[in-house]
């Protein structure tokens, strides 16, 4: 497919920045002045001429004013859209746009386009599934699609790609023309989730074949040296980083489904929307319990009975009155003043007395552990676990 983007006239530049400008937020329809701006890409990144090329010509302004988040997974809306503007982003109505799930978001011109140029068929006849996240394959296919489809002279050689597949010939035209040098141990890594930095290097690439007789200008540095293990989405697009999670690490393709493609002639199953039916298994729970102490109380003796002979001294008692005192000179006036009077008057002398008093042994109560005992916190249980998803039609699960 014929390049455009270089052809743009000043006036066109220009009414794009103006309407960029106008947006609320950071778009990503506004270039960045170059790769230089983004914090997140080194100078020696593998992937750095990509992307300041990529900046430079406006396929990309990053996800911040000064980010690009190389690693970040693309997702399908991103990479039409970078297609798309690698095309010089050709107007394209949405008139007889088939797919439900894309109205008004800033890919849905570039999808219509994409699929108006057979560069997509959508993951089913209603579907283009814009947020989810691309893997290897799939990308590779877009632009292989976008380049014509070009036949490749032999199989690719990576260990991971079978031929007959619908992305066989395509990893095998990336491969022949210094595309892709795949993920390294002579594999591509189809199913991977394709990075940002990836899909510049990508098309930078696909660019530098072009424009230089199908040279090669890079440095044979695998386009992926480490995956990246945030699966949020990122948003190189109309507005910064939307924080939305992807959810999809799309399972390889079983040549079932149109997987984001056209069928192939090989492949004779009809496109069909799927009708996924849960998978689901049972799992037994165990009880939770956890151990309770038991305590009881018990004695304890801190002094033991005991025996005591008391000795009551003797004493001198009046006989009249009953008065009583230790001092016989008292008693003797106690008479004289108390009882002068009265001839009977006498005391008597009481001797010394003893006896034994028993005291009680002395202790206190406290609490002993004496053992535990088992405490269910909660009741053992079986429960239904959907462990996947099955389509009903076709077979293919996810």
């Amino acid at each position: 497919m014929k390049k455009k983007f270089f052809k743009l006239i000043p006036t066109v530049l220009t009414a794009t920045m103006i309407i960029s400008a106008a947006l609320p937020a950071y778009a990503d329809t506004k270039p960045a002045a170059s790769a230089s701006a983004f914090s997140d890409v080194g100078s020696s990144a593998w992937y750095h001429d990509a992307v300041y090329w990529a900046a430079d010509k406006g396929i990309t302004a990053g996800t911040t004013k000064t980010t690009f988040s190389p690693m970040k997974f693309c997702t399908r809306g991103e990479i039409v859209t970078f297609l798309w503007r690698y095309e010089g982003s050709p107007k394209t109505s949405l008139a007889g746009n088939p797919f439900k799930d894309v109205t008004d978001q800033y890919y849905a011109e570039a999808v219509m386009w994409a699929k108006n140029n057979k560069i997509t068929a959508g993951t089913s006849e209603t579907t283009f599934s814009g947020e989810r996240t691309i893997d290897r394959k799939e990308a590779i296919t877009l632009l292989w699609r976008l380049e014509g489809s070009k036949e490749p002279t032999k199989d690719a050689d990576f260990s991971d790609i079978p031929s007959g597949k619908y992305y066989s010939k395509a990893v095998a035209w990336a491969a022949e023309n210094n595309i892709t040098n795949g993920v390294g141990n002579n594999q591509f890594g189809p199913d991977n989730p394709c990075t940002r930095a990836q899909i510049v290097k990508f098309i930078s690439n696909t660019d530098s074949v072009q424009a230089d007789d199908n040279k090669k200008d890079d440095t044979k540095t695998p386009d992926d040296t480490k995956k990246s293990d945030d699966g949020k989405a990122t948003d190189d697009t109309k507005k910064t980083d939307d924080g939305k999670a992807t959810d999809d690490t799309k399972k390889p393709d079983t040549g079932s489904t149109s997987e984001d493609t056209k069928q192939t002639d090989t492949d004779t199953t009809p496109a069909h929307e799927h009708n996924w039916v849960a998978i689901t298994k049972t799992v037994h729970h165990e009880a939770v319990t956890h151990e309770k102490p038991v305590y009881e109380e018990k004695w304890v003796e801190d002094k033991p009975a005991w025996e005591e002979t008391v000795v009551k001294t003797g004493y001198f008692k009046c006989n009249n009155c009953g008065y009583t005192s230790t001092d016989q000179e008292d008693m003797v006036n106690h008479i004289l003043d108390k009882h002068m009077n009265d001839e009977r008057s006498s005391y008597s002398a009481v001797p010394d007395q003893s006896q034994t008093v028993y005291h009680d042994a002395a202790g206190h109560y406290e609490k002993v552990q004496i053992g535990t005992k088992t405490v269910v916190d909660k009741q053992a249980y079986d429960e239904n676990v959907t462990t996947g998803y099955k389509c009903s039609i076709c077979g293919a699960t996810k």
